[in-house]
């Protein structure tokens, strides 16, 4: 499956080859890291300058400038046919101090969370069980328990860019085996805990919740704003169509 990246940010529009490199770093991560540790055949993310090239089926995931809701950094979800879709919102995220893809607060953090919460899953209708004979459930989403860390992938040989720690398959599973590893970097130390700036969303007794890594967490503007959107799958996840 591919993953096409589609560049209408004017402030990228000269600057093609950060776009590219960005993109390249989120294909390493795919293709080495995410895929293979869900043991998924392998996707592929790919920068297409010419959207008239983009293959049929591919998702898109677009980088536009300013954000179509106040606030968001970008989010994911299905279009009406149900093909999953993505948008990075580019000054808004370097407006709140982030950078192309050197720091942690960045446009590739975001694009990478997207693209890899796309391919953790695609039909936007999966959800856990969140302890072994509790009723809650918990959705999966495979960057938000640990959405502010981050790691570098290098490109080119040169280039460091970060992208978006991930959870793993024992993240979400009430009884994991002895020295399971729960996220990408192994900074969580059991099944659905959360990073001081996670975020999940969960179903407990019939009702939709937000629950944050930390109370400092819920005010930020990285680890929620974008999924407050209402065309975002969280927002929709928290408000089902009766």
């Amino acid at each position: 499956m591919i993953i096409a990246v589609l560049n209408q940010s004017a402030r990228y529009a000269k600057k093609q080859n950060i776009v590219a490199t960005m993109v390249a770093a989120v294909n390493i991560q795919l293709q080495k890291h995410v895929c293979p540790a869900w043991g998924l055949s392998l996707w592929q993310c790919i920068y297409y300058p010419d959207p008239k090239k983009v293959p049929i089926g591919a998702y898109r995931i677009w980088l536009l400038d300013d954000a179509d809701q106040a606030n968001a950094l970008g989010y994911h979800d299905q279009d009406p046919n149900g093909v999953p879709y993505g948008r990075v919102f580019v000054n808004t995220t370097i407006d709140y101090g982030g950078t192309d893809y050197s720091t942690a607060n960045s446009v590739s953090m975001v694009l990478s969370h997207e693209a890899c919460e796309i391919v953790g899953d695609p039909e936007v209708n999966c959800w856990r069980q969140k302890m072994g004979y509790d009723i809650s459930l918990v959705c999966q989403e495979l960057c938000d328990p640990v959405q502010e860390q981050g790691y570098t992938i290098l490109v080119n040989n040169k280039d460091k860019v970060y992208v978006s720690n991930f959870v793993l398959p024992a993240w979400f599973d009430y009884a994991p085996v002895k020295n399971a590893k729960f996220d990408y970097l192994g900074k969580l130390k059991s099944e659905f805990s959360m990073s001081p700036g996670g975020y999940m969303i969960v179903i407990e007794n019939g009702a939709y919740k937000n629950v944050f890594g930390s109370q400092q967490a819920e005010g930020k503007l990285i680890k929620n704003a974008s999924k407050q959107h209402p065309a975002a799958r969280s927002f929709k996840r928290m408000h089902p169509k009766k």
